[in-house]
């Protein structure tokens, strides 16, 4: 019995604790934003005086900023004058960039990144297609202009948007779209959508263009993987999206109402479109898109009214498609125009409701995220006024660095040194259609032991970051990783404290120390009834 217990004495098992493991990313008070170009921003800051934000919380969220332009519309005159504002928020509804783009007849203003520190939009003040640099506070105007889409092409350097043009067919007018790619100021691709989109496909309830003309098409989403060489269209009005090869500008497929693909719902049952008047259809995966379902105009149900978000997994070999993860909120968030919708790093979505002026509860545009079981967690809504209506058109979340979540391993263990693997899953700052490479830099108890370059994947899906630490004594360390961002020029640390430590009762061990233990067991065992049948023997 003495080899038995001696068995456990020396044989102790060792496991690795992350003692904190914080995602990261950098804080606003890391970056100045103390100068913006007098061009952009109104110094009074005095537009926004009624502005009246709430934020509830109540779950488990991705952390990290929101990107939007806030649609604000003054109803207290003839004039329904509509002002939009740029703002970066945190999570707590506190602003942390506000900027003033001018008066716009439109609601649909989309903002986005296009690399670490560069936004994409349009400024009505400036009449023109914007690139802002938030570090360097810079700007490039591009003289030109579109509607409700802006896309940046990675491969050309150049962008994508959308412009009207109207034609007349046995006497009356039909209004189509022009997709079109610029440079800085020219003209270098374009698509007529009526090469593809047939003016007898109009909406059936009346969709007319201020004119008086019929709007046909109505395109509000240009989404380039630039991987692929692909164009993603969405046409609202048809109830339909394309895939567009762009070197050749032929359409590969249409999904939705006038499209190719049979379309089943989340129940298995056919149907003849998922969507109605739908918005910000975008690529979660090779295989999934994510869209914002208006529910507007339903030719099955016109009265159903309950906007969704929704994704669509496609076989193209079969050519089905099929509802895989519904949102469906009260009836009360119904959005009759605009809409986005996101999939974050954490599986959470982010929905824009960004019109809820159907319905008398005071509420303007809202951007809200859902758990994947469909759980609220957490809101961010605007109070209309006496004065002031209020809209979202799309909204981001980001981080101001690539975001971390460490996952560390135990490889061996003896009494005082534990060798440790450290592993963290990696997304980059924002939701990206193309990878980025990123020198980093690891270091081990502030000593660098590790340069490397990392590749971040596209559609915010996860790649690994690893290192085998080798033995480390028992005790604290830490691991920092700063990653040199190519275009931001700054550096991201991420700290996580690691302590190696001896597994107590009924905590999760090492199950190669359990085999070992077990094997050292037996052993001694049989040495011990070896023993006691070799003294038993003498004994007689």
């Amino acid at each position: 019995m003495l080899v038995l217990l001696l068995s456990f004495i020396i044989l102790p098992i060792y496991e690795i604790k992350v003692v904190n493991a914080s995602k990261s990313f950098i804080t606003q008070q890391e970056i100045n934003y103390s100068f913006i170009d007098p061009e952009l921003l109104n110094s009074q800051n005095n537009h926004l005086q009624h502005f009246d934000i709430n934020v509830i919380h109540n779950g488990e969220t991705f952390e990290g900023y929101n990107l939007f332009i806030l649609i604000q519309e003054n109803v207290t005159g003839e004039k329904r004058v509509k002002r939009n504002i740029l703002l970066i928020t945190d999570m707590e509804g506190k602003i942390l960039i506000e900027c003033d783009l001018g008066i716009s007849a439109m609601h649909s203003m989309p903002v986005k990144f296009i690399n670490a520190t560069t936004l994409l939009f349009y400024s009505p003040k400036l009449r023109s297609t914007v690139l802002w640099n938030l570090q360097n506070n810079k700007t490039v105007k591009m003289n030109f202009s579109g509607h409700h889409e802006f896309e940046y092409n990675p491969i050309n350097n150049t962008i994508f948007t959308l412009v009207f043009h109207t034609e007349q067919i046995n006497g009356s007018s039909y209004t189509f779209d022009y997709i079109r790619e610029y440079d800085k100021s020219a003209l270098i691709w374009s698509l007529d959508t009526h090469d593809f989109i047939s003016h007898k496909q109009m909406c059936p309830f009346g969709d007319m263009m201020s004119g008086g003309s019929v709007d046909v098409v109505h395109g509000n989403t240009v989404f380039f993987d630039s991987e692929e060489n692909i164009i993603y269209f969405n046409s609202r009005n048809v109830n339909t999206f394309y895939k567009i090869d762009h070197k050749t500008g032929k359409v590969l497929w249409g999904l939705g109402e006038f499209g190719n693909f049979t379309l089943f719902d989340q129940k298995g049952i056919q149907k003849k479109s998922l969507f109605y008047h739908a918005h910000a259809v975008e690529k979660v995966d090779d295989n999934t898109f994510i869209l914002f379902d208006n529910d507007m105009h339903n030719k099955s149900n016109n009265q159903n009214k309950r906007s969704r978000l929704v994704e669509i997994t496609i076989d193209e070999e079969t050519m089905t498609a099929n509802e895989t993860w519904v949102w469906k909120p009260p009836i009360n968030y119904f959005s009759v125009i605009l809409g986005d919708a996101d999939r974050l790093p954490n599986g959470n979505r982010l929905g824009t409701f960004g019109d809820a002026r159907a319905h008398e509860n005071n509420i303007g545009g809202r951007i809200v995220e859902i758990d994947e079981k469909g759980n609220i967690v957490w809101e961010m809504n605007f109070q209309n006024n006496e004065r002031f209506w209020y809209y979202v058109y799309r909204a981001e979340r980001f981080c101001f660095g690539p975001i971390l979540d460490p996952i560390t391993t135990c490889i061996e263990s003896t009494e005082n040194y534990t060798e440790v693997e450290w592993r963290a899953e990696a997304w980059y700052n924002f939701r990206t259609k193309q990878r980025f490479t990123e020198p980093y830099t690891l270091y081990l108890d502030n000593q660098s032991i590790h340069h490397g370059i990392h590749t971040f994947d596209k559609f915010w899906q996860p790649t690994i970051i690893s290192e085998n630490l080798g033995p480390l004594r028992l005790g604290t360390h830490t691991i920092t990783v700063e990653f040199n961002g190519i275009f931001a020029g700054y550096n991201v640390h991420n700290n996580l404290i690691i302590g190696a430590c001896p597994s107590i009762n009924n905590e999760p061990t090492d199950d190669r120390g359990l085999a070992v233990a077990f094997i050292l067991l037996l052993i001694s065992g049989g040495i011990a009834t070896i023993g006691l049948m070799v003294f038993l023997y003498r004994k007689r």
